[in-house]
């Protein structure tokens, strides 16, 4: 009996233990196989500093993870994308530890290149949508997309383009395993090095997976639909203008015509309650080096804009009559800077069809 007891004790402790005990995650059992596995290379020491490293030590700052690494390295050693434990078997983390220096350079070279659009912690949704730009590098090895060829620069905008449109239309949400397989295999079919980016496949690719494609009319109303205070907002402002290397310096959303001047009880008196909506809507909105925000304050826009060049209301988009600058003008000035909105989106993703919304 006294050895039943002590026995039923010793398994009621074991239990116990297992029920409260620290439960190992995935990724650290993960961790705990591959630096097994990695002779001469402690694999948790390695992945731990090289993901401080992206999220640190580039142009903006990220919020990766061990996880997100982890998937990447399946995805770009042609293994299965799933991320599972059977996945990384002893013969596929060899595959992984052989090719570690280049999955490093590509997984680098990506971040970067995301970074120079401005894209970082704040507004990257999904990390998965940069996980084909750096399938992409890493089957061109030292490319970086960084340079002023035209080979560099059509890719590097074509490559901005798939991964604003990605984060937009959330195309990488749900079952992003199938998407991931079936962009790598549009790469895969690229026959190697030294081809564009197959923007062209990886749209029909993304359209069969039932999933909007960025010549989607209703994507470009979407796009106008975006509001001040969106975690989306800047990248979707960041289309309107051509130049994509945002990376190195801060930029704020601004609202040309300035918060303050959206008083309610004056709105009311003058029945123009929908005011207060619409100054949030991405027609109010540009975007402004840090001291030319400051320097705009608030300052009503005839002013302000009077003082800019030509070539400032051109790249921001406003609208050239004058009278519109006035704040009892404001609805018409939204209406007409949003078709000016219309206009470059409609460029930049190819229609020139205009749905019904648009005519609205």
């Amino acid at each position: 009996m006294a050895n039943g007891t002590t026995a039923s004790r010793r398994g009621k402790s074991c239990n116990t233990y297992f029920e409260t005990g620290p439960k190992l995650s995935k990724s650290d059992l993960l961790l705990s196989m591959i630096t097994s596995s990695w002779d001469g290379v402690n694999a948790r020491d390695e992945i731990f500093n090289f993901v401080d490293y992206i999220n640190n030590s580039l142009t903006r700052r990220n919020d990766f993870n061990k996880d997100f690494i982890m998937k990447s390295c399946l995805v770009l050693t042609d293994l299965p994308v799933t991320y599972k434990v059977q996945n990384f078997s002893n013969v596929n983390l060899m595959t992984i530890r052989n090719k570690w220096t280049a999955i490093k350079q590509a997984v680098e070279s990506g971040v970067d290149l995301a970074n120079s659009f401005g894209i970082d912690q704040d507004t990257l949704s999904s990390a998965n949508a940069i996980i084909p730009i750096i399938y992409y590098l890493f089957q061109n090895p030292g490319l970086t997309l960084r340079g002023s060829t035209p080979f560099d620069v059509r890719n590097a905008q074509t490559i901005r383009r798939f991964l604003i449109m990605s984060l937009l239309n959330r195309i990488f949400g749900g079952a992003s395993d199938n998407m991931l397989r079936e962009i790598r295999t549009n790469i895969q079919s690229m026959g190697g090095a030294g081809h564009d980016f197959p923007i062209t496949a990886i749209n029909t690719t993304i359209k069969n997976l039932g999933r909007i494609v960025e010549s989607d009319i209703d994507v470009l109303e979407d796009t106008l639909d975006r509001t001040y205070g969106e975690r989306q907002t800047f990248i979707a402002l960041s289309l309107l203008y051509d130049d994509c290397t945002w990376g190195t310096m801060q930029f704020h959303q601004d609202h040309i015509f300035a918060r303050n001047l959206f008083r309610q009880k004056d709105l009311e008196l003058q029945n123009r309650q929908d005011w207060l909506n619409l100054k949030e809507r991405m027609g109010n909105l540009c975007l402004l080096l840090a001291h030319e925000n400051i320097g705009k304050q608030d300052m009503p826009p005839n002013e302000w804009l009077a003082t800019r060049d030509p070539g400032f209301l051109k790249r921001h988009l406003i609208p050239e009559d004058r009278t519109l600058w006035t704040f009892d003008r404001f609805h018409d000035f939204l209406v007409e800077r949003e078709n000016l909105i219309r206009q470059r989106l409609k460029t930049l993703f190819g229609s020139s069809t205009y749905s019904s919304r648009a005519q609205e």
